[in-house]
């Protein structure tokens, strides 16, 4: 689980940080990365994983950064279209905002309630991720509005880019998949998972043996993948 807190006023951030920490240390849903900032780019350069089990709380009006809370969550959604999103906001008409955007929230919460009203809706949203959090063992799981792929780890040998605009194949020992996605993001959900070409991401456990000469990867089922002269070097060290 990673849990993100975006806020402007410093003393309204300590309280949501000493909540959440407050419920943490309570309950049983599993914290990997708490990051609190003030500045979006810290939480968009923090996200390194397309999961459910993640979850952004908002500040909607920053007046002491550039975007609001509203373009932040755009931008989330362009990295992770599955986590969920938690606005804080003391505009009347926040609601209507959001669904203008459509950018598929699971709370917005009213900065005006009070602390103790705040608690308890950060808790019930927690609560909520606790009760849906997902147990995905070594496994690669990678999931769209739409799909779900879930595949054991061992069983994948590399993606490549698809002729259809935003998708991948995967390559896996049995089959071949093709799913909505881009390699940027495939990369990041996994540090097994590298770039060894601009049109592919190999999975380093999988690999048989590298022809340096030909710069080819090779797995079992004689399957290969091309490793461009640029990536030869860092993914022989990688396997050494």
């Amino acid at each position: 689980m990673n849990i993100f807190i975006l806020e402007d006023d410093f003393l309204f951030q300590e309280k949501i940080r000493k909540a959440i920490i407050a419920y943490l240390e309570n309950s049983q849903l599993p914290c990997k990365k708490l990051v609190v900032s003030s500045n979006p780019a810290d939480i968009l350069e923090n996200i390194t994983q397309i999961t459910r089990n993640q979850i952004y709380f908002l500040n909607i009006l920053g007046k002491r950064r550039k975007y609001s809370g509203i373009e932040v969550a755009k931008k989330i959604r362009e990295i992770d279209p599955v986590g969920r999103i938690v606005f804080i906001s003391t505009q009347k008409n926040t609601h209507e905002v959001i669904y203008n955007h459509k950018l598929a929230i699971l709370d917005c919460i009213d900065k005006k309630q009070g602390m103790t009203t705040l608690k308890k809706k950060i808790a019930a949203n927690l609560d909520y991720m606790l009760e849906n959090y997902e147990h995905t063992g070594d496994y690669f799981v990678f999931q769209t509005v739409n799909d779900t792929i879930k595949l054991p780890f061992s069983e994948i040998l590399y993606f490549e880019t698809s002729i259809t605009p935003r998708h991948v194949l995967l390559y896996t020992k049995k089959k071949k998949i093709e799913f909505k996605a881009r390699l940027k993001e495939i990369e990041k959900m996994d540090s097994r998972l590298v770039v060894c070409h601009k049109s592919f991401v190999l999975n380093t456990q999988s690999i048989l043996h590298i022809d340096k000469k030909k710069r080819i990867a090779y797995f079992n089922n004689n399957k290969s993948c091309p490793v461009s002269r640029g990536k030869l070097t860092g993914l022989l060290e990688i396997l050494a």
